[in-house]
């Protein structure tokens, strides 16, 4: 965009992880910080765009979900309203389709979104993971149940990128 617009790109930030996290996960719970990149904006007034992309896994099969933290706490961008029962146990939205079955597959989950975090304070963004299985269940990022040597098998990353944008 033309100088002095709105939505010039001001500055990044990136995190790129190739190693292995991996953390045993209860029905309904979340993982600890996967990923995670701390961030303070030039401009109050100044919007960042969160894009990450999260290769997951799980034992047996299950998919695994991704949902967004700041600060510790669930991103507001990912808590919708409660729609009524059955529905009140469900507030949280994820990133999900992780992985659908097998013990040596890995699964993407692709995120993007605008957030406004309206001072220049140092913030933590972070992905925590989840499942859709009743059972206790081990989750990994850049990581599978059953990982060999083999010259076959694919070795997994995830990135977490921040973009300022003027206001």
């Amino acid at each position: 965009l033309a100088t002095g617009v709105g939505g010039k790109l001001i500055n990044y930030a990136q995190t790129k992880k190739t190693d292995q996290f991996s953390e045993s996960v209860s029905s309904g719970n979340f993982s600890g910080a996967a990923i995670a990149l701390t961030y303070s904006c030039a401009s109050a007034t100044n919007k960042i765009i969160i894009s990450a992309q999260l290769s997951t896994g799980c034992d047996h099969s299950a998919s695994v979900s991704a949902t967004l933290y700041i600060d510790g706490s669930v991103a507001s961008a990912f808590v919708r309203d409660t729609e009524g029962s059955p529905y009140n146990n469900y507030r949280v939205v994820t990133v999900s389709g992780g992985k659908d079955s097998g013990d040596s597959h890995h699964g993407n989950l692709v995120v993007e979104l605008l957030h406004t975090p309206g001072d220049t304070n140092s913030h933590t963004y972070d992905f925590r993971l989840n499942h859709n299985n009743n059972d206790t269940m081990e989750l990994y990022l850049n990581g599978v149940e059953h990982y060999s040597n083999d010259t076959y098998r694919h070795r997994a990353m995830s990135t977490m990128t921040i973009k300022e944008l003027a206001a």
